[in-house]
């Protein structure tokens, strides 16, 4: 059942199969262009919660970051157009 990722664990517990993505049991920020570059597409993250919810009877995948962009947006706004 490998989701062929480097962000995917999947593991044997005494309890059955464990699997996970790394970035979203963590919590990790990131943005739509790094997710891309490591083929999580949104197809990919409903494969990866589809598997999850198999074993282990949920599933969590990573949430794009906005932030980095309205902090983008916030300082152009607050330099009065001036380039920053």
């Amino acid at each position: 059942m490998k989701a062929m990722c480097v962000n995917w664990k999947e593991y044997e517990s005494t309890a059955g199969p464990v699997t996970f993505c790394e970035l979203a049991a963590f919590n990790k920020k990131v943005e739509a262009g790094y997710l891309e570059t490591i083929g999580c597409t949104s197809e990919k993250r409903k494969v990866c919660a589809e598997k999850m919810e198999m074993t282990g009877g949920f599933g969590l995948v990573p949430e794009v970051s906005t932030e980095v962009a309205v902090k983008k947006d916030l300082v152009k706004e607050i330099a009065g157009g001036m380039k920053v």
